[in-house]
């Protein structure tokens, strides 16, 4: 019952909150809700049952490595916000990434490791324009999918990806960008045509 009532509510907000948060890139969204729904569930769990709510936090005991690595992950993610110079993908994505952030498209690096890293641009790729200005190896594709959840086109990504370091397992091998059906309305198209060319 309780898992029921949660998708019962959790579903039918994350239609009403989603326009409302379009600044929220598909993946950060799609992550809030698939984890506030089991929460719903267990908390209705516990209220149902009366048992007791566990006031007690939890912490995660992070041994000194993982400290450390933390602490490196946070440092650069503030030195990549605070400086529109900075850049976080492989060579061959570099040029893109630094056009995106000199043009003031709003980015962010994420990254779970020293190793496991992405960067998120808030929008949306011209791709035949992207190729016109960009000399871009012919392994470095722009591809547009959906993540299976409730539908199997219910949430759409886009990522521009460099298959060659992906492959190498190469840090910072993919950008990902807003689809363009995405909810995110205020996102731009990069990049936007050179002055005093026609279409």
């Amino acid at each position: 019952m309780a898992v029921g009532l949660a998708f019962g509510v959790g579903i039918p907000m994350g239609f009403v909150l989603r326009p409302r948060l379009a600044g929220m890139s598909d993946d950060a969204f799609g992550t809030a809700l698939g984890i506030g729904i089991p929460a719903a569930a267990i908390v209705l769990t516990w209220l149902l049952t009366g048992a007791p709510m566990p006031w007690r936090k939890v912490r995660v005991q992070l041994n000194p490595i993982q400290q450390a690595e933390q602490a490196r992950i946070i440092a650069e993610q503030q030195a990549y916000a605070a400086s529109r110079g900075e850049t976080a993908t492989c060579p061959h994505l570099r040029a893109v990434e630094a056009a995106m952030r000199a043009a003031g498209v709003k980015s962010q690096l994420i990254a779970w490791s020293a190793t496991a890293r992405a960067v998120w641009a808030q929008c949306r790729i011209d791709e035949k324009e992207l190729r016109r200005q960009f000399d871009l190896p012919r392994w470095v594709h722009y591809e547009e999918g959906y993540f299976s959840d409730r539908d199997q086109n219910d949430t759409p990504r886009a990522d521009l990806v460099c298959h060659r370091c992906r492959d190498n397992d190469t840090p910072g091998w993919n950008i990902t960008v807003v689809h363009p059906e995405s909810y995110a309305d205020n996102a731009p198209w990069f990049p936007a045509p050179r002055q005093g060319r026609r279409s």
